[in-house]
């Protein structure tokens, strides 16, 4: 994940081919995540740009329906993404009543109770043959408060559906 407060991008691709190259030493493979509310890689594009930059065989993307959202990235953003450059998928919503950029981990809410558009999203991972993980990722503390079970099978449900 690119820093928090910074706005400094250019020494990423560089940082992140070391990082690969640390993670081959090790047997893993780092993933170049983004985070819509950072002040340095904001968007979908600019993520992708850093690991096209970075030019490793290596080199790898997050993909959050959060971030993409509340970074106004575009579906044709996604689009530019090759399949094999997609680590895997976290898979949440935003917040209704809350617009786009202003939103941060906590305004995170259950698939389908928000306000993204998931199935047009996955319409376009699905025409790419994204076939890899999935993962649920909700930092929203009402969510925490209920039973983790029946949050999960209800996001479980809601994936299935989506991915039907």
């Amino acid at each position: 994940t690119p820093p928090l407060e910074s706005t400094e991008t250019e020494h990423l691709p560089e940082r992140y081919r070391e990082l690969l190259e640390l993670g081959r030493e090790e047997g893993i493979r780092p993933t170049f995540e983004y985070i819509s509310f950072f002040k340095s890689v904001h968007t979908l594009s600019r993520a992708w740009e850093i690991v096209q930059e970075a030019d490793d065989r290596d080199a790898i993307l997050i993909l959050d329906a959060f971030h993409n959202w509340n970074s106004n990235s575009t579906l044709d953003d996604l689009r530019e993404i090759p399949v094999e450059k997609i680590s895997h998928y976290h898979i949440d919503d935003a917040a209704p009543g809350k617009a786009a950029t202003t939103q941060t981990d906590p305004d995170r809410v259950m698939i389908g109770e928000g306000q993204i558009d998931l199935a047009a999203e996955i319409a376009v991972l699905k025409e790419k043959g994204y076939d890899k993980t999935v993962s649920l990722e909700l930092f929203n503390a009402e969510l925490w408060e209920q039973d983790p079970l029946e949050v999960i099978s209800t996001g479980l449900a809601r994936m299935k559906a989506l991915f039907a």
